[in-house]
């Protein structure tokens, strides 16, 4: 199979590597060539926020987990359009509010379901849209709808957000439909914790948008 390799020259490639991923064959070779490539360790840093412009923060969760109304009770004002049909929103909007003589940028995102619900043209560029969301923030506010629990869309979004080593916070959304005691909260905190062990780091909070509570 070597001998086969010169087909691939007739591509315009000057280097071809005919490696084995599965046994490590010529890996090597590649690895050396790979680091020619790689920025000096004195021009890597850590990404900063901005300090020159607002901090971004993306307000990212499944539809109908209460984004929309987060944001309109943050503003005080009825500027995002909210209903009770999941994906209401369509496009990544942006707010900008100023507190305290500080800028801040809320970034409200489609809802993002998976990917084979997503059966309309539009619905799929809300979600192309709601990841470069998560790209562009300084930090990541994830909700979840409290009423209906963990899903494997949200596991599947918290996991990109941590990848992507973005900050973030996980807001346990509905908070006031749920029948709840002293314990309910450090009950519900644990389970979840349980299901996404890798974000023990992220501060966890249970409100209501549609009351303020919390």
């Amino acid at each position: 199979h070597e001998l086969l390799t010169a087909e691939f020259y007739s591509l315009g490639f000057e280097k071809i590597y005919s490696i084995s991923a599965e046994h490590g064959y010529l890996l090597d070779e590649l690895m050396d060539d790979v680091v020619t490539f790689l920025p000096s360790l004195d021009k890597v840093r850590t990404p900063q926020v901005d300090e020159g412009g607002p901090l971004k923060l993306a307000v990212i969760g499944k539809p109908n987990a209460g984004k929309s109304t987060l944001i309109n009770r943050i503003l005080g004002e009825e500027r995002l359009l909210t209903s009770d049909i999941p994906g209401t929103t369509r496009d990544a909007i942006d707010n900008l509010i100023t507190r305290d003589e500080r800028e801040y940028l809320f970034i409200d995102t489609a809802g993002v379901r998976r990917g084979r619900s997503v059966s309309q043209l539009i619905e799929k560029y809300a979600v192309v849209k709601a990841f470069k969301s998560i790209d562009r923030a300084d930090v990541v506010i994830y909700m979840i709808d409290g009423e209906g629990g963990l899903h494997e869309q949200d596991k599947r979004l918290i996991r990109l957000i941590h990848d992507k080593g973005r900050p973030h916070v996980l807001l346990i959304n509905k908070w006031d439909k749920i029948d709840k005691d002293s314990g309910t909260a450090g009950a519900y905190a644990k389970e979840l914790l349980h299901q996404l062990d890798y974000v023990d780091y992220a501060p966890m909070m249970f409100i209501s948008a549609l009351t303020g509570q919390r």
